[in-house]
């Protein structure tokens, strides 16, 4: 059976007021009252030292846990980059100038061009071919033969090339830079046939033939 303290109070003030001959049971009464309002008292200040601790234990351990999640977050930051953005590679400028020498090699293994060597250009010029001598003309002066023709203009001439023919299909005797010639490697009683051309760029056809009979004296 629980007596309440108030129920205590007023049941010791009761006794007090009624001038009842019981000063033992109202000192009782009164000192069962006070010894539970200290036990209360004494009960709220455990659990408030309790709460606390344990309120500030929480504290510590949540900023443990705050602290911690900053730092494997700056660690991520830094090793990274920033969250969400792309981890770009790295450019080494050698590495990409060796890579681009190994691909020209290997084209020019290939194909046996090399990529940044031009091709020639071949230009055609028109070859000139020039006009043939004209208007020969050979003197017999009997130790030798004279031989002169017109001279070919502007067509980029450099020399005269004289043939000769003794029956026998025409050999090449002589080149002169001149439009005349004398063929001294004659013998009497014999006939030679001539025939001139002009040379530049390229050797023009032959002039027209001319007979020379050379007569012993």
């Amino acid at each position: 059976m629980k007596i309440g303290r108030n129920r205590l109070i007023n049941i010791s003030s009761a006794i007090k007021c009624r001038n009842l001959s019981f000063p033992l049971v109202g000192n009782l009464l009164a000192c069962l009252a006070e010894n539970k309002e200290r036990f209360r008292t004494s009960r709220n200040d455990s659990v408030h030292v309790f709460y606390c601790r344990f309120n500030k234990c929480l504290r510590i351990g949540f900023c443990i846990l705050l602290l911690t999640s900053h730092f494997l977050l700056l660690t991520s930051i830094t090793g990274c980059g920033r969250r969400g953005d792309p981890v770009l590679p790295t450019y080494d400028e050698k590495a990409v100038q060796e890579d681009k020498g190994t691909d020209k090699e290997q084209k020019k293994e290939d194909t046996g061009i090399v990529p940044d060597q031009k091709a020639p250009v071949k230009v055609e010029t028109a070859v000139v071919v020039p006009d043939a001598p004209t208007e020969v003309a050979a003197v017999h002066t009997g130790k030798s033969i004279v031989l002169v023709w017109k001279e070919v203009l502007k067509q980029g001439v450099k020399s005269y090339r004289i043939y000769r023919s003794s029956g026998q299909g025409h050999v090449l005797i002589a080149e002169t830079v001149s439009p005349a010639f004398t063929d001294r490697d004659i013998v009497k009683d014999k006939k030679y046939i001539y025939k001139i051309t002009a040379v530049g760029q390229s050797e023009s056809l032959p002039s027209e033939e001319i007979t020379v009979l050379t007569e012993g004296e």
